[in-house]
């Protein structure tokens, strides 16, 4: 049975995952929307006047929020490093960690039984 057959466009994710998202409603969207902005930097400069970005700073300053955060998240990661496969929480572990060793795809998929 294909993967559309079971709820999932092809090389997609489930739709009753993406379903989900939408679903939570616009609480979700304006945390998510937080966190892209706060921490990532997304649409920080077409989003946001910069006297509004700067009242905003000079009101709720975070200073060592870099490094802060990259700390959480190493924090949430360090004791399942197999998670961070395939995408950007990788990065994560593999700066802090000096004996972490970042999972190989291939190398899992060719030295599989």
């Amino acid at each position: 049975m294909g993967t559309a057959a079971r709820g999932s466009p092809p090389g997609g994710r489930p739709l009753a995952l993406l379903a989900g998202r939408r679903r939570r409603g616009p609480r979700v969207a304006l945390v998510t929307a937080d966190v892209e902005l706060g921490a990532l930097g997304t649409h920080y400069y077409d989003t946001l006047p910069t006297e509004v970005r700067e009242a905003i700073v000079a009101t709720h300053p975070r200073p060592d929020s870099k490094r802060r955060i990259l700390h959480a998240f190493h924090a949430d990661l360090a004791h399942r490093p197999r998670a961070t496969l395939g995408n950007a929480k990788a990065d994560v572990l593999d700066r802090p960690e000096d004996h972490y060793a970042r999972p190989n795809f291939v190398r899992i998929i060719e030295d599989s039984p």
